[in-house]
């Protein structure tokens, strides 16, 4: 994984100093990689922590240097104060929908949510073990009032990401897109 990390160094140092410039698909891919691997650290950076990042898929990111393809990853620039210089807030959850006479074993699964600041960069990680979480996700994302200042990383969408967005992420916009989902969806902020 350090050949990951070596790899995706040098866009991240621009990323968190604000620097414009372009990545094409090997860089992107390096800098999810490098973003995978910041936030299964993350989660293990709480040794009482609950961990929702399933072991396979760390051993997807650690065998193809990419995270898994149900990884959906954002990236923005970041220009407040509140989660500067750097920030982070780590989500874990298991969730089940209710039993009902036409769905007596309703689906359950995993999801862990991550959003962090480094400078000016600002990531936003969603992994769930559900196909059908995962596409609620990056519904609800598309559709965000603020959806037009994130970067999709991963799954990729463009042979070249042109760095920064044009308009970047305030404080209050990070609080929002880092907790309104989990409040909206278990009615309660900071679980």
């Amino acid at each position: 994984m350090s050949r990951v990390v070596d790899r995706a160094k040098p866009q991240v140092e621009r990323m968190i100093l604000g620097k414009t410039f372009q990545l094409n698909r090997k860089e992107v891919t390096d800098l999810a990689a490098w973003i995978g691997i910041t936030t299964v650290i993350q989660e293990f950076a709480n040794p009482q922590g609950a961990r929702r990042i399933l072991p396979e898929e760390r051993t997807v990111l650690m065998n193809t240097e990419a995270p898994p393809f149900t990884w959906s990853i954002w990236a923005a620039k970041y220009t407040g104060e509140w989660w500067a210089p750097m920030g982070h807030y780590h989500i874990p959850m298991s969730y089940a929908k209710p039993s009902t006479d036409d769905e007596p074993n309703p689906p359950s699964g995993e999801l862990q949510l991550t959003t962090f600041t480094l400078g000016e960069l600002l990531v936003h990680v969603f992994t769930s073990t559900q196909a059908e979480m995962i596409e609620a996700y990056r519904s609800y994302i598309g559709g965000a009032s603020n959806s037009g200042k994130l970067q999709q990383l991963w799954p990729i969408v463009a042979d070249t990401l042109n760095w920064p967005p044009n308009f970047p992420f305030r404080d209050c916009e990070v609080d929002s897109l880092a907790f309104d989902w989990v409040e909206n969806q278990c009615g309660a902020r900071g679980l």
